[in-house]
């Protein structure tokens, strides 16, 4: 799991999004008859200056990297698309690089919690899971580091009595 994109691969993704736009526009405008071969249809019925007017609209869904392309318009209002980053369940990631860990795979998962902690930094356990990837890696002031910002979190949720007695031991040497 990587931090960063390099230049190169938010070029390509960046191709594969207008990619995906291309798939189902044309000039500016839906190409419904892409859309119609691709995409999900729903029937539905439309207020207009004249009236009520039937008219069928279109959803086509696609993930491209790490993005979530959704793209859904009709005849009469043209499309509309959305882009979003797709969901990563981060504590699946935790667990991950917590039996990394105890596996002795420090640095990989070291790699794994800052990128948690960058986007969730309100993901108490993976303080000290980088704590103890840290003191693996013999890097005991980042470990230390680490630990205070669990202990921090732990206080604030009123959930001191659970820290573990090797977390404070750490912290005093």
């Amino acid at each position: 799991m990587k931090e960063t994109l390099s230049k190169v691969e938010i070029e390509q993704l960046g191709n594969r999004i207008k990619q995906q736009d291309t798939i189902m526009v044309n000039d500016g405008k839906l190409n419904i008859k892409k859309l119609i071969e691709k995409g999900e249809a729903v029937e539905a019925s439309v207020p207009t200056d004249m009236g009520w007017k039937h008219t069928t609209a279109y959803d086509y869904d696609e993930t491209v990297g790490d993005l979530y392309v959704h793209i859904s318009g009709n005849d009469l209002s043209g499309y509309r698309k959305t882009i979003e980053e797709k969901q990563i369940d981060f504590r699946k990631y935790n667990d991950i690089a917590y039996y990394l860990e105890q596996s002795g795979a420090y640095v990989e998962a070291e790699n794994i919690l800052n990128i948690i902690i960058d986007k969730y930094p309100e993901r108490t356990v993976a303080y000290i899971n980088l704590g103890d990837a840290y003191w693996g890696l013999g890097k005991k002031e980042e470990a230390r580091e680490a630990y205070y910002s669990y202990i921090h979190k732990m206080k604030e949720a009123g959930k001191e009595s659970k820290i573990p007695t090797r977390v404070h031991d750490r912290l005093q040497e």
